[in-house]
């Protein structure tokens, strides 16, 4: 097994190598600390948007399945009459300008993926760069807003946020709750007591206490705009994934009734025609994610599967609730 694959096997159950790399994940705990009391005493400027700000992120690395969360925060917003922006790192993205508006209209190349998908779900202005009060301040320059939604920066103690919603992955469990490197934590689980709103993101037949999440599949869409075929129901695939958890993808497709051919790339993989050619009949699913950097190499065998977050009851009013109390304070 190669050496990154043993390191990601061992962040799901401790092995020789996440043990060895137990000290640099001690090392990385103090300097995350140090970074985080700067902060919290006053040594660092923390910035205060001017309209409420809610952070959506995770505790851990990999794929949770936060992209669909947001689109729901921000439907739901955009529901209640809300003028809604959204801040984004934009991972990988190409762009050498910052900050970055981003919408239905900029090339995946400059946007990332997952602000390009936020923007055809959404319809709200975003805006991508490294620096997210320079982010915040160019999405309010380009109009009023209500409310802003990050897209990460869960451990950006540099922003001042109103609610945090952090998201759990359930559907692959982890006994490994060491820090990074030694572990897929980026801070302590212990910080799970102090959010606002803690979200586990669920299989199909799996329970849990407090708010869940389950990602329910839609019918399948063409990648290619030209594409006027009917898509397939059924029958053997083969199942493109770029993302940081491609097995979820592999099982979605599979309780579709395919039969799925896996073929898992890393996570904001840019994929090139070769990559997604399994022959003149074969038929290929992506997640949404990956479409949208497809839709100029796909054809009439090239489908997505669009997925919508679905939370339990209550979720929605309590968020609500909250923004109302802040407005009103």
């Amino acid at each position: 097994m190669a050496l990154r694959e043993t390191l990601t096997a061992g962040w799901e159950t401790p092995n020789w190598l996440t043990k060895a790399l137990w000290p640099l994940s001690q090392v990385y705990r103090g300097a995350y600390e140090l970074n985080r009391l700067s902060y919290q005493v006053g040594l660092r400027a923390v910035y205060r948007p001017p309209v409420p700000l809610i952070v959506v992120g995770n505790l851990t690395v990999g794929g949770t399945g936060k992209t669909p969360l947001v689109v729901h925060i921000v439907q739901l917003l955009k529901a209640q009459g809300l003028r809604v922006g959204i801040i984004s790192r934009g991972y990988h993205s190409r762009a050498t300008d910052f900050p970055l508006l981003v919408d239905d209209t900029t090339d995946v190349r400059l946007a990332g993926d997952e602000p390009s998908l936020l923007a055809r779900r959404t319809g709200v202005p975003i805006v991508i760069g490294p620096n997210r009060r320079a982010d915040i301040e160019r999405l309010v320059a380009n109009g009023d807003l209500d409310v802003i939604v990050s897209d990460d920066g869960l451990q950006h103690h540099a922003l001042a946020r109103d609610v945090d919603v952090c998201l759990i992955d359930q559907t692959r469990p982890s006994h490994n709750t060491y820090l990074l490197p030694a572990g897929p934590y980026r801070e302590s689980p212990a910080r799970q007591a102090h959010l606002d709103f803690l979200i586990h993101h669920i299989g199909p037949n799996s329970k849990t206490s407090g708010f869940t999440m389950q990602l329910v599949p839609d019918m399948l869409t063409a990648v290619a705009s030209s594409n006027t075929a009917v898509p397939p129901s059924s029958g053997r695939i083969h199942a493109v994934a770029g993302i940081g958890n491609p097995q979820r993808f592999f099982r979605t497709c599979e309780q579709l009734g395919f039969t799925v051919i896996p073929h898992a790339f890393p996570d904001h993989y840019q994929f090139t025609a070769a990559d997604i050619d399994f022959g003149a009949d074969a038929v290929v699913l992506m997640t949404e994610k990956d479409a949208v950097k497809c839709d100029k190499i796909a054809d009439h065998r090239h489908w997505y599967v669009p997925v919508s977050a679905q939370l339990s009851s209550g979720f929605d009013h309590a968020l609500l609730d909250r923004l109302s109390c802040i407005n009103n304070s």
